[in-house]
């Protein structure tokens, strides 16, 4: 999964007071389409924080359970502060490429929100995730596709821009050597077919961020990201390069603030039964 050695305590806790914004409403909006139950058993990979995780406790109420596990220790530790005392809700650390410790269909359902990019061995992945679920059990998830988010997002353009110049353009690293692995939509969609999955449904959601300034936007990319924010670009470039990039962001600067759009996807499939091995 994502590399975590740069994160810290302190980025836990940003991360934790902003989740409100987009992120966590997409994954409400992910949550709702899952159609998760009272009494449904559910794990959340990547959980983060946790704060996702609360709120479907409370939707599977006492004869469900949620379990939540992420890579970096700060954030399971914020997470855990959350699902105590609650008998429905607990955080472990853990990451999406090794479910070895649950049983075969032992899930309702499983999401991972704005986590996908992390990992590594999608395909490997997301066979655990088929063995976990019991028949007629879902996955959803929440991604940027590649494809989608360079054609249309202005602040990946700007970025590339940059990128194009010097002195970045001979000294920073691509996106194959930074720890976050995009995939496009039509790689997702075979994935989840290879892997056993049906009725697999895709949904673009468009989503509009605002941010009162530059430096606010740099600390919450970097709590958001366990401190990989800007690992592509040499260290000794970095300042240089947030005061080129914060000049571009200005340049959408509306009333209420500088202006992002973006555009995440949503993804569920169902485990119908049958072994993926056959394929």
């Amino acid at each position: 999964m994502s590399s975590t050695k740069l994160d810290t305590p302190t980025l836990a806790e940003k991360y934790d007071q902003y989740l409100g914004d987009s992120q966590f409403n997409n994954g409400l909006n992910l949550i709702e389409k899952l159609g998760i139950e009272t009494g449904n058993n559910v794990l959340d990979i990547g959980c983060g924080t946790g704060r996702l995780a609360e709120y479907v406790a409370k939707t599977v109420g006492k004869k469900g359970k949620v379990t939540g596990i992420d890579p970096s220790p700060h954030r399971i530790k914020v997470a855990s502060r959350k699902g105590k005392p609650s008998l429905n809700l607990s955080f472990e650390l853990g990451n999406g490429e090794d479910l070895s410790r649950f049983k075969n269909k032992s899930f309702d359902r499983v999401y991972l929100n704005a986590v996908f990019h992390w990992i590594e061995n999608k395909s490997a992945t997301l066979a655990q995730i088929h063995r976990i679920l019991k028949p007629g059990g879902k996955l959803g998830l929440t991604f940027t596709s590649k494809n989608i988010q360079k054609a249309f997002s202005a602040d990946r353009q700007a970025v590339d821009r940059l990128l194009k110049k010097e002195p970045y353009a001979s000294a920073v690293k691509s996106d194959e050597e930074t720890p976050r692995h995009p995939i496009t939509t039509d790689e997702l969609a075979l994935l989840l077919i290879n892997s056993g999955f049906e009725d697999i449904k895709l949904d673009i959601k468009q989503n509009t961020t605002y941010y009162p300034s530059a430096k606010e936007y740099f600390e919450k990319r970097e709590a958001g990201g366990h401190g990989n924010f800007l690992t592509n670009v040499p260290e000794e470039l970095r300042e240089q390069f947030k005061a080129d990039y914060s000049k571009e962001l200005e340049k959408n600067k509306t009333p209420q603030g500088i202006e992002f759009t973006n555009y995440s996807q949503v993804a569920t499939a169902t485990n119908n039964g049958w072994n993926n091995e056959k394929l």
